[in-house]
């Protein structure tokens, strides 16, 4: 492989995932972001992985799919309709096959001093999913589903990210909690729902199995600013080591060395690639590092430490 091409990724195992999913084709991958040009800043080595791997294993019994939601199109300055278009050509950057779908939801509005309800921001995932004819296949085998999002810390520290996690997260607690009853035959219901919202999570929770997975914040500037010897000792890592494959996964370290794509699909951006965007994407661990972790339905993440694998 090129060295400007290196993608790779390793992942840590454990006995305690309650949610074991089956081959990566056989699962929809959905990038929860909170404004146009998240996923290049913040996602960009999870999503070219998720992406790469579904090309490499492209045959007729390959279902995988990756999408991206957008709670808000960016309008903090006016700027909505621009910016949901320079998101599109983002993703077509990244790859054609990536969906986007935009909200221009009057709750879910751009701004560092903007409230976001955990509720809206369930609701919009839940009419976002209802979108899809989620059903059982031949084998009665619901269908696995993962939401990839920020941490509780919101990545950069942005408002709205934060509360897009805290969103997604009182969503995830209602279908775990619906899907218990349902597993139970128990008739209760949840009492932050009307009958119709309780009905489509009913619904879902037969058709689907869902995972949250979140991106780790990193909080030390060394670290986030000046990732290149990590990054180096990491591509070395895995050139002299053997590919290795787990099954109940709860952490993700995703390494891509691609500076050439993460600079255009940041570029699609015009609006907003002034020139400390352009460092940021330069020197930013984000672009090259991603640490995901499997979050619980309580708001909780699961950070293990114990030996890494390629998968």
């Amino acid at each position: 492989k090129n060295i400007y091409e290196i993608s790779t990724v390793y992942a840590t195992t454990t006995s305690n995932n309650n949610v074991v999913l089956k081959r990566m084709t056989d699962v929809r991958y959905i990038l929860l972001i909170a404004h146009p040009d998240d996923e290049s800043m913040f996602f960009l080595p999870t999503l070219h992985y998720l992406v790469k791997q579904k090309n490499n294993n492209s045959s007729a019994s390959s279902h995988a799919k990756c999408d991206i939601l957008c709670l808000s199109n960016g309008n903090y300055e006016g700027l909505g309709t621009i910016r949901t278009q320079e998101l599109k050509h983002a993703a077509s950057v990244i790859s054609p096959e990536i969906q986007v779908t935009v909200l221009n939801d009057p709750h879910l509005q751009d701004g560092p001093d903007e409230t976001w309800s955990k509720f809206h921001v369930g609701f919009a995932l839940l009419n976002f999913l209802e979108g899809d004819a989620f059903c059982l296949d031949s084998s009665g085998n619901k269908q696995d589903v993962v939401i990839l999002t920020f941490d509780e810390f919101g990545v950069s520290g942005h408002t709205n990210h934060i509360f897009t996690y805290f969103g997604l997260m009182h969503f995830k607690e209602i279908f775990t909690k619906i899907q218990e009853n349902s597993t139970s035959s128990s008739s209760n219901s949840h009492h932050d729902l009307q009958h119709d919202s309780y009905k489509s999570f009913e619904k879902l929770a037969k058709a689907i199995n869902l995972q949250v997975r979140v991106l780790k914040t990193v909080h030390n500037p060394i670290v986030k600013y000046f990732p290149f010897f990590e990054l180096l000792y990491l591509l070395i890592f895995n050139f002299f080591r053997m590919i290795n494959r787990g099954q109940n996964l709860v952490h993700w370290q995703y390494v891509m060395f691609r500076p050439v794509l993460v600079f255009q699909a940041m570029k699609s951006h015009t609006s907003q690639f002034v020139w400390y965007r352009r460092l940021f994407v330069i020197f930013s661990r984000y672009s090259y590092i991603n640490d995901m972790n499997v979050a619980k339905y309580d708001g909780t993440y699961i950070e293990k430490k114990s030996e890494k694998k390629s998968s």
